[in-house]
């Protein structure tokens, strides 16, 4: 398995900036922190914890995959992309280095 710790850690320490740059909005249970906008709509923790768990399954996901993003064959590479709220984002900041035309 090859290792790309350089680029997850870059991606890691984008989204710790982005998550502290938002709405601040928390509630805290049994030690872990829960997003408040629209209580109980979303029942996992969104901590460092669970970052380092999304970022894990994300990187077990590529090995799978064998580091492809998606499966479908294209005749060209697509000019946009979008990631619908699917956890930390690491599957579209991903997408921009192996797709440098899509924004």
């Amino acid at each position: 398995m090859a290792s790309t710790h350089t680029t997850y850690d870059w991606i890691t320490e984008r989204i710790s900036m982005t998550l502290e740059s938002g709405t601040g909005r928390h509630l805290w249970e049994g030690g872990r922190r829960y997003h408040a906008y629209r209580e109980g709509r979303y029942s996992l923790p969104n901590d460092e914890l669970e970052q380092q768990r999304e970022e894990l399954m994300h990187i077990l996901v590529m090995d799978i995959l064998d580091n492809e993003l998606f499966l479908a064959p294209m005749a060209e590479p697509p000019k946009k992309v979008m990631d619908l709220a699917t956890g930390i984002g690491l599957w579209a900041i991903e997408s921009k280095f192996k797709i440098p035309s899509a924004r």
